[in-house]
């Protein structure tokens, strides 16, 4: 670790302690690191091992924070019934890429990204992860792939993995939401037997979540507090990474009380999701 990112975290951490406002956007994960830094314990209190069954091909895995048996093991957090679900089932995969960052002009509208350091918005703004949907578009039948971006190796090994973590149930949440929200006569049959319209489902999670602050760190970036869900992007991105929070139990927000009960203020909230991650596509 750079001296110049010791004295980063540990001003960070005097900000976090000190309850002002984060200072960074969204998109950069300076303050997220220095949270992570000071509890990288939770990375083993979540993530249970002993499984190395992976429903999903893993390609090019020198770039990821994460071994395959840890890979499995996040993958499997998520019920059966969201995996049979996944969009990856459609021949996708999970491949580790080399490192990227958000660029400086990267706006909530229109995302820029970079693999130069010198034009991003700042060291820090790393992208962990992405979900692929090239071939959807190509071929118009829902796939995606999993991207997992190389974290630099400055930082921390065990906050890599975390940063990792994170990343990979909110992107796996992606091949769950997105094509709901972007899809047509989208029925799921809740575990109460009840068939529902997958997209009214999801706009119901959106009114409920406007009665709270963003879920995480990242999410405001999309939706300022006290505003309304304007645009899908900014629904999806708050779904997942509400799914993430639960499914890990621990989230980076402003709200210190929060961050390691995520759905505190929120129960409501976690009934849909618990929900949502076990409904039934119905053909």
């Amino acid at each position: 670790m750079t001296i110049g990112l010791i004295h980063g975290i540990i001003n960070l951490m005097q900000e976090l302690k000190s309850g002002d406002p984060i200072p960074q956007s969204g998109v950069d994960m300076g303050a997220t690191i220095a949270w992570y830094t000071i509890n990288k314990n939770i990375f083993s209190d979540c993530i249970p091992l002993g499984t190395d069954s992976l429903p999903f091909p893993v390609t090019d895995i020198q770039h990821s924070a994460l071994n395959q048996e840890e890979i499995a093991a996040i993958v499997n957090l998520f019920p059966p019934q969201a995996i049979a679900r996944s969009i990856l089932q459609n021949n996708g995969s999970i491949i580790g890429k080399p490192t990227r960052y958000f660029a400086q002009d990267a706006t909530p509208e229109k995302i820029t990204t970079t693999s130069e350091i010198s034009n991003a918005l700042s060291p820090t703004a790393i992208i962990p992860s992405y979900t692929d949907n090239d071939r959807w578009k190509e071929t118009k039948k829902p796939t995606s792939d999993i991207w997992l971006f190389e974290i630099p190796n400055h930082i921390d090994p065990e906050v890599r993995r975390i940063i990792h973590a994170e990343g990979l149930v909110h992107e796996l949440a992606h091949t769950l939401v997105t094509q709901i929200l972007y899809s047509e006569e989208y029925k799921l049959k809740l575990p109460s037997g009840k068939i529902v319209d997958g997209y009214d489902y999801l706009i119901n999670f959106a009114s409920a979540a406007e009665k709270h602050p963003p879920i995480s760190h990242y999410s405001s970036f999309y939706r300022k507090d006290g505003e309304e869900f304007k645009a899908l992007p900014a629904i999806d991105e708050e779904i997942v990474e509400t799914i993430a929070a639960h499914l890990l139990g621990f989230v980076f927000c402003q709200d210190e009380e929060r961050r390691l009960d995520p759905l505190a203020d929120r129960r409501e909230i976690q009934s849909l999701i618990d929900d949502f991650l076990h409904v039934e596509l119905v053909e």
